[in-house]
């Protein structure tokens, strides 16, 4: 992914521990070399710090069990649909996969796994 600053993109997750995530738009404030930075509080200027690479909220040592947001661009979350869509399809067939997370796979690989299911079905 690469972020900008002044981009509009997703904010996927929840502040608090037990809070439901949420989804919401959110404006990049600033990038640095490592994070990109967004203000999430509607009453604050305080900005939280987000890799560049992956998206991932950075860890904060003390709370590690907080820091499950992440940002998507509109085209990553596009694209994140459409695996869960297709890992729901693997699932509804009966198909499981031990020790794989289903995050880890990208769209292409777990397409291919799609038409290997689908050849193997017909």
């Amino acid at each position: 992914m690469t972020f900008e600053q002044g981009q509009v993109v997703l904010f996927v997750g929840s502040r608090y521990r037990n809070a439901d995530p949420e989804v919401r738009e959110v404006t990049i404030s600033r990038v640095a070399r490592k994070y990109a930075y967004v203000v999430l509080g509607k009453y604050s200027s305080e900005e939280t710090a987000f890799d560049k690479v992956t998206g991932a909220e950075k860890q904060n040592p003390n709370y590690p069990q907080h820091n499950t947001a992440k940002l998507y661009t509109h085209d990553g979350w596009a694209e994140k649909a459409r695996r869960d869509l297709l890992w729901k399809r693997f699932k509804d067939a009966g198909v499981q996969f031990v020790g794989v997370g289903t995050q880890e796979r990208s769209t292409w690989s777990t397409e291919k796994l799609v038409r290997v299911v689908e050849a193997l079905e017909s």
